[in-house]
């Protein structure tokens, strides 16, 4: 009687704590379990089973994304965290995996899918190209931060005679955890751009194929079907928010449990040399011209020549486009974002993340017979950069000094010169910052589909050289994208940024 007494009461502490599990955080566990057994059909699928007879395409084609998605992200966990582990192992290696990182979270992630899908079947190509993204920027974002543990700590650990492996669960890990689930997050947009523009770019190649979400796109806009594409542009923000619900947010929360393991008061930065200095001058002269020849090259092989005068910049009219745009938007409307009051603030932040995953990709056939093409990517980049501003505006010390200089009583016009603008300065390049990655990648997707949005009869270049499997040409196009976007943030975003910090900062 006794032992089944204490059966009972094993089983009812079981059913217990798997309750409290699917009610945390607002029943994030039944959003797990959803996409637990989502991710297990999408990757049966993957591995070449076939699908269910009796559901509709359109829910066929959201496991087969959510099979990539589970692929990528298991990959990037694994990944990350063994380079971390590498990263923990020895200062040498932590050193060389931040300079290889530096040139990996600069390639646009997009610019692979030819040589992945050339290798790899088209399930695995994208997953691979979506976990890539993934790992190199969070990966580059983790250990930027520098977070070398403090020796009070490390001699602590071997007091108590800690493994190798306890280290790391129990001092690196906990560390790097809040930054690493940061940059995560931070990188979801670019993420989620991946895994749909792979598939739709795939589908643009080969009509013959067609799963996921995204392939599913192309054949709706090819028929001109407009319920399809609002269908999967409804089951595409469905998907992502049931991600965002039932596993981005858990984290986000674990993370802020390990946020006391900051070491912004460990940090001691060093003075500047002027050896240093002048080092920096020159990397930034160097950088320019890379972006110079890099620009040049692009435009050769990517537009004919000569043609029109914005055409004719190849991709620096999208960086001028983008200038032009981000900066005389969210100028005037980041300016307006520091008066408003802090629910206002987040409610811009999360408008701005929404809009930021929308798929605006299905729009561009659309959206190139109404504005010019070079727009688009700035056009697509507007949420992202917002979703940053309104999110650092929230800090205190921010608004405070804006309560201060309204207690002022100055006019329009030196408010906005002496208080607005200066609060706003370091925080817009820091998002504009944020925002390359995912800029980049747009652009690419631009250029792919060509300016014309002709989608029975493509005929840009970079359609040619994918459809054409020409692996040597997309080698020298990678190299030479890469170069440009790593000139482009390195040699003026960057330099900018620091400033405009150096002089503004808080």
């Amino acid at each position: 009687m006794r032992k089944h007494l204490l059966s009972f009461a094993l089983i009812s502490r079981i059913e217990g704590s798997c309750l409290r599990w699917l009610v945390a955080h607002g029943g994030s566990g039944l959003s797990c379990c959803a996409l637990m057994l989502g991710a297990l059909y999408g990757l049966s699928l993957g591995f070449g089973l076939k699908a269910f007879a009796f559901l509709p395409p359109l829910w066929n084609a959201a496991f087969w994304t959510l099979g990539e998605v589970a692929a990528a992200l298991l990959g990037a966990a694994i990944g990350q965290f063994a380079l971390l582990s590498l990263a923990a192992y020895s200062a040498f290696i932590r050193r060389g995996l931040s300079a290889v990182t530096v040139i990996l979270a600069g390639i646009p992630s997009l610019c692979l899918l030819g040589l992945f899908s050339a290798v790899l079947p088209s399930f695995w190509s994208i997953a691979c190209m979506a976990a890539f993204s993934l790992i190199a920027r969070s990966l580059y974002a983790t250990l930027k931060t520098g977070h070398d543990i403090p020796t009070e700590f490390l001699k602590t650990a071997r007091a108590l005679r800690l493994g190798y492996g306890q280290m790391f669960w129990r001092l690196h890990v906990p560390f790097a955890f809040p930054e690493l689930v940061q940059s995560v997050l931070l990188n979801l947009p670019d993420f989620w751009l991946c895994l749909f523009g792979g598939e739709y770019l795939l589908a643009f190649c080969h009509p013959e194929w067609h799963p996921g979400l995204g392939g599913y796109a192309y054949t709706a806009l090819v028929q001109h079907h407009i319920a399809a594409i609002w269908l999967v542009i409804i089951m595409s923000l469905g998907l992502m928010a049931l991600v965002q619900h039932g596993l981005i947010a858990p984290l986000l929360g674990h993370g802020k449990r390990y946020a006391v393991c900051s070491l912004d008061n460990f940090k001691k930065v060093p003075p500047e040399s002027r050896l240093m200095m002048k080092w920096r001058d020159y990397s930034v002269v160097s950088q320019m011209v890379i972006l110079i020849l890099s620009a040049g090259f692009l435009t050769y092989l990517m537009w004919p020549w000569p043609v029109d005068s914005l055409r004719f910049l190849g991709p620096l009219s999208y960086v001028l486009a983008a200038v032009c745009i981000i900066g005389l938007f969210w100028g005037y409307i980041g300016g307006l974002i520091l008066g408003l009051p802090k629910p206002f603030q987040k409610l811009i932040s999360y408008v701005g993340f929404v809009v930021s995953l929308f798929p605006i990709y299905v729009m561009f056939p659309y959206l190139e017979n109404i504005i010019p093409a070079i727009s688009l990517p700035a056009l697509a980049s507007l949420g992202i950069v917002g979703w940053n501003i309104a999110y650092k505006s929230k800090r205190e010390d921010i608004k405070r000094l804006f309560l201060m200089g309204e207690q002022l009583h100055l006019p329009s016009f030196p408010l906005w010169q002496k208080v607005r603008l200066p609060l706003l300065y370091p925080i817009l390049f820091e998002s504009i910052a944020l925002a390359l990655p995912f800029f980049w990648d747009n652009v690419y997707l631009v250029s792919f589909l060509g300016h014309d949005g002709a989608l029975s009869s493509p005929t840009s270049t970079l359609y040619a050289m994918v459809h054409g499997q020409s692996y040597g040409q997309e080698m020298l196009f990678l190299a030479l994208m890469t170069a440009l976007a790593l000139s482009v943030r390195w040699g003026v975003c960057m330099p900018l940024q620091e400033r405009v910090t150096r002089r503004y900062g808080i």
